[in-house]
Parts: structure tokens; C-alpha cells; sequence
């Protein structure tokens, strides 16, 4: 199940780098400033207890889920101690289903909520999928299709405001095929027209969905990207880029720039 995978995810410590890294760029970017912690480290197996608990408490935070964490810390104790289970497996899963539709069901209306009072805003446009943009900049070039390769520079970030992939960051642009990214992308970038910069609001079934791209993007995120046409790659220049390694962070499946 989902959830499970996620959770399960935080207990990997040799895979708990991602996690580990959102609680380092948290502590710069929080306001006030983190309380500060009480806890001793004097050894590894300390170090190494409270760091696999940071990992599971950061997915938790990430995927925005709300547990009950003395009962969290009693079951992982008392597993731990081999003391017996007092809940059945069936039951077990009735609750995981139930917790999960719960979360869906919080993500989804807020999601709505904030694209039916974003859809007032100046400027704002939807399409019949629920996509939303803004012009930020119109260019004078082509459109490209749904089929085409573009080179792009771009910025994704969460509701909150999160930075999860951009090429700005990177120093440069990128290439990618619209027929092999998320569908926001594929029905939002032919919209432009070279030359221009869009600010795009893509629902989480356009994006996605309930599995999300954990520990990045959390389930049923509503992602909003600021995107900036450059280019409609020649043919030649998409046998080039198809030849490139993908960037498998995302699945955006984004091409280096050719000849970089």
C-alpha cells in the first residue's frame, strides 16, 4: 500500500539521505528558528537510532500524515520486545484503507479549494482538465505540439512554496519530449509560443496523482511550475537528445541540454 511503502521508505537508512536533507534544508529555511534538541549522542547505535526516527518523522511531515506518534513509538517498542499483537491483519488494513482515503479525500478538497479561489486571480486561465496558467511573458516564435522536443528552463515547486526541481538551479536549460511527461506538461507547454514565460497550476491527476514521487513530492500534490520556452528542438536536435540520459528525479524525463 502506499502509505506503507512510504513509511517503510523512513526505516531504509542507507536510503534515508533524501529525508535527512529536507530536515538540514528545513532548519535554514524555518521561521522562527527550531527548537533546539535535547537529545545526547554519545555513540553510532545512538546516532544511528535517532537518525533512522528523524527519517521516519521527516516522510511523515512530508507526506502531510497525521499519526498518533505515542502510539507510533508504542508499536515500534513493543514490536521491538515481541509483545504480542493486539491488532489482527484484517484490521489492520481496513484502518491503512480508511487513513489513506482520509488523507486523499483532506488533499483533494484542499487542492480545490485553492484552484477555485486561484482561478479569480488577474490573469489567471483553466482549461477543461482543471489546468490553470498565467502569461507571465507572451514570445513571438512557434508553438510547439504534444509531440515535438523543447528546450526549457523551469522551476517546480509545491503549494507551500517548496523548491523540488528547477533549471535555474542547474545553470541550464533542459530538453525534453512532450509525449513523455507528466500530462500538465504535455496539454500546458503548447499553449506558449517561443520566446514566452507561463506560470502553470497542474492538479494532482495531471501530475502525480496518489502516488506522488516520494520523499520529493508528497501523494496528491498540486504542483505549480514557472516555465520558459526557449526553443522547439529540430529534428535532428531531438535524435540527439533522445540519446541523452534521462533525469530520473522526477520522471519529467528532461534531456540535457544538447552539446552540454
Amino acid at each position: 500500500m502506499i502509505v506503507l511503502r512510504h513509511l517503510l521508505c523512513g526505516l531504509l537508512v542507507l536510503g534515508g539521505t533524501a529525508a535527512w536533507a529536507q530536515d538540514k534544508d528545513a532548519e535554514k529555511t524555518e521561521k522562527p528558528a527550531a527548537k533546539k534538541s535535547s537529545v545526547e549522542l554519545n555513540d553510532a547505535r545512538g546516532k544511528a537510532s535517532y537518525g533512522i526516527g528523524r527519517n521516519i518523522g521527516n516522510q511523515l511531515k512530508n507526506d502531510e500524515l497525521d499519526v498518533d506518534v505515542a502510539l507510533l513509538a508504542k508499536g515500534i517498542s513493543e514490536a521491538l520486545a515481541d509483545i504480542e499483537n493486539p491488532l489482527s491483519e484484517d484490521d489492520f488494513r481496513e484502518a491503512i484503507t480508511e487513513f489513506q482515503k482520509a488523507i486523499q479525500d483532506k488533499a483533494a478538497s484542499k487542492n480545490d479549494e485553492f484552484l477555485k479561489k486561484n482561478s479569480k486571480e488577474k490573469g489567471v486561465k483553466s482549461t477543461d482538465s482543471g489546468l490553470q496558467y498565467q502569461v507571465i511573458k507572451e514570445g513571438k516564435g512557434k508553438k510547439p505540439t504534444a509531440k515535438d522536443t523543447v528546450e526549457a528552463h523551469y522551476k517546480g515547486t509545491l503549494l507551500n512554496g517548496k523548491v523540488f526541481d528547477s533549471s535555474y538551479d542547474r545553470g541550464e536549460p533542459a530538453q525534453f519530449p512532450l509525449s513523455g511527461v507528466i500530462k500538465g506538461w504535455t496539454e500546458g507547454v503548447p499553449l506558449m509560443t517561443v520566446g514566452s514565460k507561463y506560470k502553470f497550476w497542474i492538479p494532482s491527476d495531471l501530475a502525480y496523482g496518489p502516488r506522488g514521487r516520494p520523499p520529493v513530492i508528497p501523494p496528491n500534490s498540486l504542483l505549480v511550475f514557472e516555465i520558459e520556452l526557449i526553443d522547439v528542438v529540430p529534428a535532428e536536435g531531438k535524435a540527439k537528445a533522445d540519446d541523452e540520459g534521462e533525469d530520473e528525479e522526477l520522471d519529467l524525463k528532461v534531456k540535457k541540454k544538447v552539446g552540454k
